[in-house]
């Protein structure tokens, strides 16, 4: 989550608990214990299954497929 870690803002909400990601212009929602999952090693895909191959990579980089 190198572009989301470096060049977003979040915000959480709660029940259930999300981060929500954003640059001004997208943002990306993801669970907060998916978002536990990844920060513990896991793979993007591995532990966001359920965001587009799209969202996934706006995380890693910024880039819109």
């Amino acid at each position: 989550m190198l572009y989301a870690d470096n060049f977003c803002t979040y915000t959480e909400t709660y029940n259930p608990h999300t981060y929500h990601f954003t640059d001004g212009t997208r943002t990306v929602s993801v669970l907060g214990t998916q978002l536990y999952k990844y920060r513990k090693g896991a793979l993007l895909q591995v532990a966001f299954p359920d965001l587009s191959p799209s969202d996934r990579e706006f995380l890693l980089n910024g880039d819109k497929l």
